[in-house]
């Protein structure tokens, strides 16, 4: 009897870990493909709803939902209810999710809430935007100018073409390069292979993997970013937006 009943409790438990649901469709409104999931997924890569997201059922449980690998990126959170749409930013952009429901924290790294049958920045994020700009700024204080390929005889294009202070900076290969203005080709420079890092210091900026502000697109706001996705293997232009 003991045991019936401890193996009850299990079950009972064993459920109640897997009760959060989400189902994300690849097209508004619920149509297109959809894939369900039960548990946290770092990389939807191979999932077929990859890069695939428009809108989102969650049937059970709380789940943040991030535009990169890994949790990070643009992230929101989303409570059990329908989702015929997603802000521009996640758009087709959802890269990993996992269940928050125990997570207090949650919040804290969402950007968006859906309110009023719509979707809106949160009001404090703006102000934990201008704080990282100034905690970039004070790390990146010391950093020389002119340095990457520009080192390799091209100097004029850093010095002038883009500027010295750099809005959007690149690091490949322990060197980094510095843009104040779009780039509609990458080929000529060692990003055209990608990039480890990506810092934006001002605005926002696009990064596309082909030239000509073409293929596979994400916008960027300010902020370090050491995960790139496929754009630490590609990039073929780069672009400011906002």
């Amino acid at each position: 009897m003991l045991k019936r009943t401890l193996l009850a409790a299990a079950l009972a438990v064993a459920g109640v870990a897997q009760a959060a649901e989400i189902t994300i469709y690849k097209q508004p409104n619920f149509t297109g493909g959809d894939q369900t999931f039960n548990r946290d997924t770092a990389n939807l890569q191979g999932t077929g709803v990859y890069d695939q997201s428009k809108s989102i059922v969650v049937q059970s449980g709380r789940w943040q939902a991030c535009s990169q690998p890994n949790f990070q990126g643009d992230c929101l959170v989303l409570d059990r209810g329908q989702y015929a749409s997603l802000p521009q930013q996640l758009n087709g952009r959802i890269e990993s999710i996992r269940e928050v429901t125990q997570m207090a924290n949650a919040d804290q790294y969402s950007r968006w809430s859906y309110e009023g049958g719509g979707w809106r920045e949160h009001e404090d994020w703006q102000a934990r935007r201008a704080r990282r700009e100034q905690d970039y700024a004070y790390a990146n204080r010391g950093d020389r100018q002119g340095y990457g390929y520009a080192d390799r005889g091209d100097r004029f294009q850093e010095d002038h073409a883009f500027g010295g202070h750099g809005a959007l900076v690149l690091y490949a290969e322990g060197n980094s390069t510095r843009y104040n203005r779009d780039v509609n080709n990458l080929s000529r420079t060692p990003y055209r292979d990608g990039a480890e890092r990506l810092v934006i210091r001002e605005g926002s900026w696009e990064l596309c993997a082909l030239p000509d502000y073409r293929g596979l697109c994400r916008t960027f706001d300010p902020g370090v970013y050491s995960n790139l996705g496929r754009f630490g293997t590609q990039i073929g232009s780069i672009r400011r937006v906002g």
